[in-house]
């Protein structure tokens, strides 16, 4: 297992990365790199003055990374944090899952069919915090049944299904 923790969404109120903010400052033994575009600057500011605010030195804003770079940091990560709620499909976790990374993701949306265990999957701030504390622990899913539930979100399985629906 990879270290730390990697959320990826760009910087907007909805992917609600100060709400990650809030539960890093929970875990200060753990680093925290969130990876997105800055799609709203001034929410972005919020961010990194929540981190000065907190003097949060165990997270990492990286913003506008190549490819290659966000692969790097998903090979090096342990956990993929998702948090934005009711997204109807999060491809963002397909790729942290095949990167190995293990999910803990807001209990809703299309995150429900990319996750199918619950036990990676959270409601509210303590149900997050202790979530994270038992992915940070070495809990993960079990990895064949992951490997099976990911095929269905490969590249070739897209183009089928497009496909057939033309």
């Amino acid at each position: 297992m990879g270290d730390g923790v990697v959320s990826v969404g760009s910087f907007h109120p909805n992917k609600r990365q100060l709400f990650q903010l809030r539960i890093a400052s929970r875990f200060p033994e753990t680093r925290f790199r969130i990876v997105g575009s800055v799609s709203s600057e001034s929410y972005y500011e919020r961010c990194e003055q929540y981190i000065s605010d907190h003097a949060l030195d165990n997270v990492n804003l990286l913003t506008d990374i190549s490819d290659r770079d966000l692969y790097d940091i998903l090979d090096r990560s342990g956990i993929f944090f998702h948090t934005m709620q009711n997204e109807r499909f999060g491809i963002a976790t397909v790729e942290g899952l095949n990167h190995g990374c293990i999910p803990v993701v807001h209990d809703s949306g299309g995150q429900r069919e990319v996750v199918p265990d619950s036990k990676f999957r959270f409601n509210t701030t303590s149900d997050c915090v202790s979530t994270l504390k038992r992915a940070l622990s070495g809990r993960h899913p079990d990895d064949q049944e992951t490997k099976e539930h990911l095929r269905q979100f490969t590249r070739k399985r897209f183009q089928e299904m497009l496909s057939s629906i033309i």
